[in-house]
């Protein structure tokens, strides 16, 4: 027994619309991955905040005039390489058990290096110069 035209064709209108369902799917499938992606990294994100939230401890209250502590002494930052791989590795071997001297300047950047040399005369290896509008 053949097939009759009306079978094939109707297989054939079949065959099309399952391969345009094919083709949906597979761009359903990097859509998902994609927002996957996105939801890991926003997981990622929440950890993080969450950890610098319990490093801070309970919230307190300010003080009278001239007996508030700071909040944020010594706080821990927690690295981040996917922001910016090569400031990461320069900042991971030049902070010493995870503490770093930022000195920032403009334009005087001779006198400021001066003023920097004299504050830390005992040249400690965990500094790091940034130059603004140099």
């Amino acid at each position: 027994m053949q097939p009759s035209d009306g079978h094939v064709l109707l297989l054939e209108a079949k065959v099309s619309v399952l391969q345009s369902e094919l083709v949906k799917l597979k761009t359903e499938n990097k859509n998902l991955l994609l927002i996957k992606q996105q939801m890991q990294v926003a997981e990622q994100e929440r950890d993080a905040a969450r950890k610098q939230l319990l490093e801070l401890g309970p919230p307190r209250k300010a003080g009278p005039w001239g007996t508030a502590k700071s909040l944020r002494t010594n706080q821990a930052v927690l690295p981040d390489e996917s922001v910016n791989p090569d400031l990461a590795k320069l900042l991971q071997d030049v902070a010493i058990n995870k503490e770093l001297i930022v000195g920032i300047s403009n334009n005087n950047v001779r006198s400021m290096l001066q003023v920097y040399y004299h504050v830390f005369p005992t040249c400690p290896h965990n500094w790091l110069c940034l130059l603004l509008d140099a």
